[in-house]
């Protein structure tokens, strides 16, 4: 696995290895020279290994972990709008037929956010729920130009009821503006040049702003 970089470094430095101070090099002083400068190399790249574990993956981590906390208030006010977001949906099934494109994407995507909110919320989820939240918001707003566009949902007591109480539930302007701009600052630390090599050695993923719309 190794042989390939090996010998590319090899080429690279063997011109060098033949003069040393205008004096030429044996064969034995040659390799000697080309196995030191390996090692060098090599532990260069170790060096800047643990240096970016040590710097630059905790600067993340802790960038991380800021959009986190932010994010655990803020997923629970949504598991309550995306439970009436459910019983709208219920609504719109029932009078406009389960087949509905959005009625049926809708359903899906709510049993996916039941099931992580089962789970503990982590830094491993955050960025998961976030993605979804914002989808779920997406089929929202195709669901309601579909009503408005159809004489027949936009006159049904249910459907009327079941967007009504989606929309009662407002999150705090507040408690949004502060995990969008935790979520930000991560997400520049993230894509910096050095710090996205690193991100992307520790899997580090993206963290989406929360676009919530009626």
């Amino acid at each position: 696995m190794l042989r390939r970089p090996l010998k590319l470094i090899k080429r690279v430095v063997a011109p060098f290895c033949d003069y040393f101070d205008g004096k030429v090099v044996t064969t034995m002083g040659r390799k000697r020279g080309l196995t030191v400068i390996i090692f060098l190399l090599v532990g260069l790249l170790v060096a800047g290994a643990g240096l970016a574990f040590l710097v630059v993956r905790p600067g993340l981590d802790d960038k991380l972990k800021a959009a986190n906390v932010e994010w655990i208030p803020l997923r629970q006010s949504l598991n309550a709008r995306y439970d009436d977001l459910a019983t709208m949906n219920s609504a719109l099934a029932a009078i406009g037929g389960p087949e509905r494109t959005v009625t049926r994407e809708l359903s899906a995507k709510l049993k996916i956010w039941d099931n992580l909110m089962l789970r503990p919320a982590t830094n491993e989820n955050a960025g998961a729920e976030a993605r979804l939240a914002n989808k779920l918001e997406a089929l929202a707003r195709r669901a309601r130009a579909n009503v408005a566009a159809n004489p027949k949902l936009s006159a049904d007591p249910a459907v009327i009821a079941g967007f009504g109480a989606f929309d009662s539930q407002v999150l705090p302007n507040n408690r949004v503006d502060r995990y969008n701009k935790a979520a930000t600052t991560y997400e520049k630390s993230r894509k910096a040049f050095f710090n996205s090599i690193v991100g992307g050695i520790f899997g580090l993923e993206n963290l989406p702003v929360l676009r919530l719309g009626t």
